[in-house]
């Protein structure tokens, strides 16, 4: 078991590190939608992020290997039932670290934390390339709610 903790101000540059590595890909797969950055988690959306506790870390010692950044909604619309939504906004883990189940265990405590915080429900999006995020999330039990379309004006 990998020791869990949310992020500090300090650790500002390395969760960028690990942010930029996940940009990457989405930049690979769709240029036409996002842009390269130096900071995927600007100064003042990572400060927000931290001090909300919206960034769980898995770590190794002083080593961040991966990251989980959310928020958590809650459903106002009369015609639907009343739901308190984690969604997942970003997940990465280090290149160095992958394929070790770190992904897995990182969203299962974090599921853990959102019952405990009362959430009824875990969401996320993930790009149709994304095979093995697709498994990932399969594996731990998600399933589809539905499909987004897209058309280029």
């Amino acid at each position: 078991m990998r020791p869990f903790r949310f992020a500090r101000p300090e650790d500002f540059e390395a969760v960028n590190a690990l942010a930029r590595q996940a940009h990457a890909v989405h930049l690979a797969w769709r240029p036409d939608l996002f842009q390269p950055v130096e900071y995927p988690f600007g100064p003042e959306d990572y400060r927000q992020k931290t001090e909300e506790n919206r960034i769980l870390l898995a770590c190794e010692g002083e080593e961040i290997l991966a990251y989980a950044a959310y928020d958590i909604r809650k459903t106002e619309n009369p015609m639907l039932t009343p739901r308190t939504v984690l969604l997942l906004d970003n997940l990465c883990v280090d290149e160095a670290h992958r394929k070790k189940g770190i992904a897995s265990k990182l969203l299962r405590h974090l599921c853990a934390l959102a019952k405990e915080w009362g959430c009824t429900d875990f969401e996320l999006g993930c790009h149709p390339e994304n095979a093995a995020g697709i498994a990932l999330y399969e594996s731990l039990g998600m399933r589809v709610k539905s499909i987004h379309y897209q058309m280029k004006l």
